[in-house]
């Protein structure tokens, strides 16, 4: 049994996890090229980036509610209602992909005062968000086809459009920002639309390969006219608590980038580049995540709740194994990656410290991860996870940032530390709930 388990959790985690690694590649990348060109540059592609990562956490949540019925209906082999959520998530999706870009498209400068008071930083993160606005469409597209294909226990896909992704937005960044094969120099702008370029092509060959590899679940616009009321009720019940989760927990982290950025522009840049390599090595935990999301809600798709209970256990056992070794990576190659930035040593040695305490919460923040995003939402108990994300971020974390960061001004080493105690009060309610099973809700039995 613990063969098949493991077996199973790798064939998932392993493609997802790379996926996110090359993903987090791809903006290490990116911020290293901007960082060639200075201070304010990663500063402001950082912050106008916070309304591209309002957006993905949106369409993470609407995609993550999403999955748990794909994950439900695919334990029970009910290929028709997974092309029905399916179209359902794209349909959503568009949503907030349209409103936000419209606002980051016609009012950059004025989206990016939120974020900023450095006149410079404003004016060189409008020009980037203007751009990379466009993208925001076929981004919510691709996302919706990643989450419904991985899902269905299908990752290699994702994985092959992120290493391509990454080879193209790498490959024009090179050639729009700095002016080579005799294109001018666009400097952010050209980071901008390179990240525009990538995600178009992505769409491209997304599409391409659901309408021919992936016929069976190839949503058709007369689907939407076949969803039954019942599914539809518990679809929005179930995702809403999701999405809000997500919504809430993202503009509640966009808020620390604006406490970070009234500290100082060489303060938002150490905790910016400080999340690229965060992100680099906390690839294969969103990898366990969803895969133990993918595993546990197909578990009870087959009415096998207590195998369900046991997978929740055993990725419980997995993720110190896991993390231990990644806490210290990150401390020591922390120097050597920071190297790699045109800033003053101040901000070089404010990101060694964030990392190095970020490092030291890793094993607290996983644990959370897992079971939040996997166990305990597969399961449908997603109004738990909201209280818990959102209390969080929005009563612990965001009022120690203002106390501390903006009314008594402390250093940056003492609120950034502060900002990560939510996680340690969280922690062991979130075991609590997974080891006492109530949270093991079959969504889809009495759906045909």
């Amino acid at each position: 049994d613990n063969k098949i388990f493991l077996k199973s959790a790798f064939t998932l985690a392993l493609p997802i996890a790379l996926q996110n690694l090359l993903s987090s590649s791809l903006n290490t990348i990116d911020t290293i090229m901007v960082g060639r060109l200075g201070e304010v540059e990663v500063a402001s592609v950082g912050l106008a980036n916070q309304v591209f990562f309002i957006l993905v956490i949106i369409l993470f949540g609407i995609c993550s509610g999403s999955s748990i019925f794909v994950s439900q209906f695919w334990g029970k082999r009910d290929v028709e209602n997974i092309r029905m959520v399916f179209l359902l998530n794209v349909v959503i999706a568009l949503i907030p992909a349209i409103i936000i870009g419209l606002f980051a498209f016609f009012a950059p400068s004025m989206v990016m005062r939120i974020f900023s008071d450095d006149p410079r930083v404003i004016l060189e993160g409008g020009k980037y968000l203007k751009i990379v606005s466009l993208s925001y469409i076929p981004t919510a597209i691709n996302f919706s086809i990643g989450a419904v294909v991985r899902s269905i226990e299908r990752p290699k896909l994702p994985l092959v459009m992120a290493a391509i992704s990454l080879v193209v937005n790498s490959t024009l960044n090179y050639i729009l920002i700095f002016g080579k094969l005799g294109v001018p120099a666009l400097g952010i702008e050209g980071a901008a639309l390179a990240t525009l370029i990538s995600r178009l092509i992505e769409l491209v060959i997304y599409i391409y390969a659901i309408y021919t590899r992936f016929k069976f679940i190839a949503v058709r616009i007369k689907d939407i006219l076949n969803v039954p009321i019942l599914f539809l009720k518990r679809f929005i019940k179930t995702t809403t608590p999701v999405i809000f989760n997500e919504m809430l927990w993202g503009i509640g982290v966009s808020l620390f980038f604006i406490v970070y950025s009234r500290m100082g522009t060489g303060v938002v840049a150490a905790v910016n580049i400080a999340k690229v390599l965060e992100n680099l090595l906390n690839a294969f935990f969103f990898g366990m995540g969803y895969a133990s999301a993918v595993l546990i809600g197909k578990k009870i798709g087959e009415h096998k709740e207590s195998e369900a209970m046991q997978y929740a256990k055993k990725f419980t056992y997995m993720t110190p194994v896991f993390t231990v070794p990644i806490t210290i990576i990150i401390i020591v190659f922390a120097p050597i990656f920071l190297k790699l930035y045109n800033v003053p040593e101040i901000v070089r040695n404010d990101a060694f410290f964030i990392l190095v305490i970020r490092a030291l919460f890793l094993q607290i923040r996983n644990m959370n991860l897992v079971h939040i995003v996997g166990s305990l939402r597969s399961g449908g108990v997603t109004r738990v996870c909201l209280l818990l994300d959102v209390a969080g971020v929005w009563l612990v974390s965001l009022p120690l940032l203002v106390i501390f960061g903006l009314w008594l001004k402390y250093d940056i080493r003492i609120v950034f530390t502060l900002a990560l105690l939510e996680e340690l009060l969280k922690v062991s309610f979130v075991l609590w709930r997974v080891n006492s099973g109530k949270w093991v809700n079959n969504l889809v039995h009495d759906i045909k």
